[in-house]
């Protein structure tokens, strides 16, 4: 576990992910004057509480003072909410995202999800998906935050950005003054964030990249993202965040037009995928999840702009070129 001061007033605690290719999640801490604010949380599990606790313990916090926004639904994020806020603690976050948190632990919410996955072709106990092994119970108030709203810890006057792709309801936060975004899973420098389909979204790449030119169009010189380190210029890593997509939608473009038609899993079988894994047999189910739900995403994109057609056959969406 480290804590880290990144700027003025504002810390990182690295928070790890135990046997999961994130490796940690950069949680934030910003001390105010009246109130202070943590930034996203952890998973669900010890040795990701250890940490928080632990980092929040060396910076003297109080959670009495402290309130929590979070910057999107995902439990490696939400996770450990209930076990760090105090009865005093506001928790923030977006009123799509917050909708997905209160359910994150239920059947229908999962079962909903498997139904979709079995349209894209995959079969799986969705047990097996981080996201609800990890996710916290969300039986706790949240108040709603949205696109123009600021949030104010000390000096800083951060304004609320809504950036959906990586999920509805993602949030950022941006100081204008003093060109600070915090970028949650939206800006991710080492890896690519999971731009994946869910229930009632159905076209996130489409949103992604219409997030991505809003970001551009900011003066910013400090990227906090929410994994790993920090992109040197935030502007550099979008335009590679945009030519990773623009391949990804060449491939996935030139496997449906190689073959008579397949679901979003058999199309996700033939692409590449930067993990240790020799063959798509021994992908881990977990990682399924992701893959079969980014190449969807590509294929629906494809399908939006009518380079690709989608049909439904016996219960599975089939793409062809």
């Amino acid at each position: 576990m480290a804590v880290t001061k990144v700027l003025d007033q504002i810390w990182c605690i690295e928070v790890p992910l135990p046997k999961n290719p994130l490796k940690y999640l950069n949680a934030y801490f910003i001390r105010g004057k009246e109130r202070n604010l943590l930034i996203d949380t952890g998973f669900n599990l010890p040795a990701c509480r250890e940490a928080l606790l632990s980092g929040l313990e060396e910076l003297g916090v109080s959670m009495e003072t402290t309130d929590i926004f979070l910057t999107h639904m995902h439990s490696d994020h939400t996770g450990l909410v209930e076990a760090v806020k105090s009865r005093t603690s506001t928790v923030w976050a977006s009123e799509k995202d917050a909708e997905v948190i209160r359910v994150a632990g239920s059947d229908d919410f999962w079962g909903e999800l498997e139904q979709l996955w079995i349209k894209l072709g995959f079969r799986e106990d969705s047990h097996t998906h981080p996201g609800r092994k990890f996710a916290a119970n969300g039986n706790f108030p949240m108040e709603i935050l949205g696109e123009g709203d600021e949030v104010n810890v000390g000096d800083y006057r951060f304004q609320v950005l809504h950036t959906p792709g990586h999920t509805k309801g993602h949030l950022c936060l941006y100081e204008k003054d003093q060109k600070i975004l915090i970028s949650g899973d939206t800006i991710l420098a080492d890896i690519t964030p999971n731009i994946s389909i869910g229930v009632g979204n159905l076209n996130p790449l489409g949103d992604y990249f219409e997030s991505l030119k809003r970001l551009e169009s900011l003066r910013v010189e400090h990227t906090l993202t929410a994994h790993r380190r920090r992109p040197a210029s935030l502007y550099e890593r979008i335009r590679e965040l945009r030519d990773h997509h623009g391949h990804r939608l060449e491939e996935a473009l030139g496997i449906v037009r190689s073959g008579r038609g397949m679901t979003a899993a058999e199309a996700a079988s033939k692409m590449h995928w930067d993990i240790t894994s020799r063959t798509w047999e021994e992908f881990p189910p977990s990682q399924k999840w992701f893959a079969i739900g980014e190449a969807a995403a590509h294929l629906q994109l494809l399908a939006a702009r009518g380079d690709i057609a989608r049909r439904e056959e016996k219960g599975y969406w089939i793409y062809e070129g």
